[in-house]
């Protein structure tokens, strides 16, 4: 048996060594300990003017000129700051983290007073977390941050716009949501 390309007998030793190994007692490996579902980290992601793959189809989206002018991030921020932030200071239940991805080519000044305004209305920078990346796919980035704030975790992904907000019940109601979940699995 086994390939033409392969010596005789090599397949009758692949399967013998396969099944020695499958006898051998195998180190115990330490899965770490399930999180209740109600009880995963809750990440809310904002993409602020950022300049890379996303699912976003605007003109500004492809065109940097565009998406950095003065007048629109102005705008966007002027949004940001009196529909997103309040939405979510106003959260009912506040053990979310709010993840807002940014380009690294966002002109300073906006720069700054987009991390003034996310620590005037968090207070505690543990809240958020303000990432300026390159031009890459909005979900790598995402992707990397991911994997050094909760390496291993299962985490509940929020998009919300830059200028869209939140019912004040949302995390409450996505916690109950996964408790609900969590009572119809046996």
């Amino acid at each position: 048996g086994g390939r033409k390309d392969q010596a005789p007998g090599t397949a009758a030793r692949t399967a013998e060594r396969q099944m020695t190994e499958q006898a051998q007692p195998q180190p115990a490996v330490e899965e770490p300990a399930a999180v209740p579902l109600h009880r995963i980290p809750v990440v809310i992601v904002t993409r602020f003017s950022f300049f890379g793959k996303s699912g976003w189809k605007s003109d500004a989206s492809r065109d940097r000129a565009l998406l950095f002018q003065p007048e629109r991030l102005q705008h966007r921020l002027r949004l940001f700051s009196q529909i997103t932030l309040p939405s979510l200071a106003a959260q009912s239940r506040q053990d979310f983290h709010h993840f807002i991805l940014t380009s690294r080519d966002l002109p300073e000044p906006t720069a700054a007073a987009l991390a003034e305004t996310c620590a005037r209305s968090y207070g505690d920078a543990g809240r958020y977390s303000i990432v300026a990346a390159r031009p890459m796919p909005a979900r790598a980035a995402l992707r990397r941050f991911l994997d050094r704030r909760y390496p291993g975790q299962v985490v509940a992904q929020v998009a919300l716009d830059d200028d869209d907000g939140l019912a004040a019940d949302f995390v409450l109601d996505l916690r109950r949501q996964f408790a609900l979940i969590e009572e119809e699995i046996p």
